[in-house]
């Protein structure tokens, strides 16, 4: 028969083409024999639609007819392991996994002669390829605050920086929401495939710590379809805290005086200056002292002034390292009074006696104010001091009584110096003085005699 084909074979042996001895022709004879000589000739396919597959693969072999013979020891594979081998038949099927971390093709191949059809012709060689990449992607994430060499920006950040994502290869699908970022929001990602990709991140408002931009394992695929590694940029120290303020004065009562206000910030900061400070209308400014998180100043209030001091550094005049912003911060209110006890010293008519009654009027109370502190200016003697005797309970007023000798006469003359005494704000007095006439009538005689009337009092 003919090679490679199949068919019938037919001989046919024609009439009277021989004859007996009798003269007899022949009659017509034929014989027909079926034939093969065609070999088995296998295909092979795999169940892989993609161009490039990132697992394993089943390849089926058809040899178009039944075959015996066929087994897993005739199948040659390269960059890969062959399991699973099964089939009868004309059908066979092979899983073949491709090798880790690694990129390339497939090639499933059989030889001549790995298996037999039923006429005993031996099949053909045949293979086949499928590209594969097993080689997941990594990714590398970096703000643009790295350093070179890999350290981070100091002082901390406190607004929104950018980090750049690069994989190792292209791949597809990355969202904002594959991106996981700790402390922080992100926004604004630039591409949704290729290699190399940009996102904002604003750190948490209001928090100090560290910022950091992480994407999962298998958050994207490459072209074939290869998960990628997981992914983390280094920490980012950032600082979104406005820095805080404390602001104390070093009086606990009512001030007189000059008030030392001290201003303790939360952290160190620079912008610092003395006009920063706002203090109630009337009150002096002094030098300001200090640096980085601490700074004093002596502030005066007012003459003559019982109004609070009140103290406060506006919002936005200092910075921390980070470039935060203070917020408005008033000190309790001060106390203060800086108005002198006006003291005011009156003198009553003199009694029948002569005596005088002086009164000693602060305007509010005082202490310190003693006897020694009134200076009798005149006269010079002949007459009797009486004790300083507050007024009523307080400390504001107080009565003094002199009382001249037996017929003298004359004018008393009181004084107080300022500063002898002092309010509950420690202000001194002011000074004042008085005088006043008397006239003491002249000692009675023992036994002389005294016209009166019974209804009035008796006369001298």
């Amino acid at each position: 028969p003919p090679a490679t084909s199949t068919g019938t074979a037919t001989v046919t042996f024609a009439a009277d083409v021989a004859t007996d001895v009798a003269g007899n022709g022949n009659t017509v004879v034929s014989f027909s024999q079926a034939y093969d000589t065609a070999p088995p000739t296998p295909t092979i396919t795999d169940n892989i639609p993609a161009p490039v597959t990132d697992g394993p693969v089943t390849f089926t072999f058809d040899f178009g007819e039944v075959v015996t013979g066929f087994t897993a020891g005739d199948i040659a594979v390269t960059n890969g392991s062959a399991s699973g081998f099964t089939g009868s038949g004309a059908i066979y099927s092979v899983v073949v996994t491709p090798a880790a971390n690694a990129s390339g093709t497939i090639t499933v191949s059989i030889p001549n002669g790995a298996a037999t059809d039923a006429a005993g012709n031996a099949s053909v060689a045949a293979s086949a390829t499928q590209a594969f990449d097993t080689d997941r992607p990594t990714v590398e994430i970096v703000p643009t605050s790295l350093l070179p060499g890999g350290g981070v920006i100091t002082p901390p950040i406190s607004g929104t920086t950018q980090y750049t994502i690069t994989f190792s290869e292209a791949i597809t699908g990355l969202t904002l929401g594959d991106i996981i970022v700790i402390n922080g929001i992100d926004s604004n990602l630039s591409a949704s495939a290729g290699t190399t990709f940009t996102v904002d991140v604003t750190p948490d408002a209001g928090e100090a710590g560290n910022l950091q931009v992480n994407i999962g394992a298998a958050a994207v695929q490459d072209a074939g379809g290869a998960d990628n590694l997981a992914g983390s940029s280094v920490q980012q120290p950032f600082d979104t805290l406005a820095p805080g303020l404390t602001n104390t004065d070093d009086t606990p009562g009512t001030a007189n005086g000059p008030v030392t206000y001290t201003f303790t910030f939360s952290e160190a900061v620079t912008g610092f200056t003395a006009t920063d400070v706002t203090v109630s209308p009337g009150a002096v400014r002094g030098a300001l002292a200090g640096s980085g998180a601490s700074y004093t100043m002596a502030i005066t209030p007012p003459a003559d002034s019982t109004a609070d001091l009140e103290v406060s550094v506006g919002a936005g005049r200092v910075q921390d390292a980070s470039g935060n912003v203070n917020a408005l911060t008033n000190a309790a209110a001060q106390p203060v009074d800086t108005v002198a006890p006006a003291l005011a010293i009156a003198a009553a008519a003199p009694g029948v006696d002569g005596s005088v009654e002086f009164t000693f009027d602060f305007g509010e109370n005082v202490s310190g104010f003693v006897l020694s502190d009134i200076d009798v200016l005149s006269p010079a003697s002949g007459f009797t001091v009486g004790a300083l005797t507050p007024v009523g309970g307080g400390t504001d007023d107080f009565t003094l009584l002199l009382t001249p000798d037996p017929g003298e006469s004359g004018t008393f003359t009181v004084s107080v110096a300022a500063g002898v005494a002092q309010d509950a704000a420690g202000n001194p007095n002011t000074a004042d003085a008085e005088s006043q006439a008397f006239s003491a009538p002249a000692a009675v005689a023992p036994g002389a005699a005294f016209a009166f009337d019974s209804l009035s009092p008796p006369l001298i």
